[in-house]
């Protein structure tokens, strides 16, 4: 018994880059399973293989944050390939940012930074400024604005001196990154006054989004290196 497979499905009828991309989708589409498998089995429903906090895809440091981490180390490793050896140094800014992203939401860095900074003034961390803000918060604030804004400048510079390819192209990485920073934090803002269902399906609209949008820059990067070729 023949299956027949539509043509633009074929293996042949795909490039290396549409390959790439169909497979950190379908991973996604997994992790989005697993995750709605796992609270299957919080809610009553025995499926034993999902037990493990490790399927929820708000879980730290869990497989599918693990996945979003590497999916970002690879664009930041190629978006350095192509900055070093082909030429285009106005991706290093963008390799830069990436990069810090992933090193700052893997270890806390901000975090560590804030504590440190307050402390190197001879403040306690804890100790509250107003409105029930520390000075933790205000010192993560400042470290947060302070590369931020080193961050900006070169995103600037890279910008004003490229191309007009190069412009579409950080145009296009600025808009991935908006998407990538609303998942990443606006969504937190509606968490007020949800209640646990809402509150449980704005966690995996918040992490299923960043999870989502992690795969579009990194297919993004992909295209920009098979446009190399």
């Amino acid at each position: 018994m023949s299956v027949t497979i539509p043509g633009r499905l074929a293996p042949a009828a795909l490039s290396p880059t549409q390959l790439v991309v169909g497979l950190l989708v379908c991973t996604d589409l997994v992790m989005l399973v697993l995750h709605l498998a796992h609270r299957s089995v919080q809610v009553g429903l025995r499926v034993p293989v999902v037990k493990s906090a490790a399927f929820n895809i708000s879980s730290d440091h869990g497989i599918a944050e693990s996945f979003g981490y590497v999916q970002l180390f690879w664009a930041v490793l190629l978006l350095t390939w192509l900055g070093l050896f082909g030429r285009r140094r106005s991706y290093l800014p963008w390799a830069l940012l990436f990069g810090y992203l992933l090193v700052d939401d893997f270890f806390g860095l901000h975090e560590a930074a804030g504590t440190a900074l307050v402390k190197a003034a001879g403040f306690a961390p804890e100790q509250l400024v107003f409105a029930g803000v520390r000075l933790q918060d205000v010192g993560e604030l400042g470290f947060a604005l302070a590369v931020g804004l080193m961050l900006l400048a070169l995103l600037v510079w890279g910008y004003l001196r490229g191309t007009a390819r190069t412009r579409s192209t950080y145009r296009r990485l600025l808009g991935l990154s908006l998407v990538l920073a609303v998942f990443g934090m606006l969504v937190d803002g509606l968490a007020t006054g949800a209640g646990d269902s809402g509150l449980q399906l704005l966690h995996l609209l918040e992490d299923g989004g960043e999870l989502l949008a992690m795969t579009a820059v990194l297919a993004y990067v992909v295209s920009l290196v098979a446009a190399e070729r």
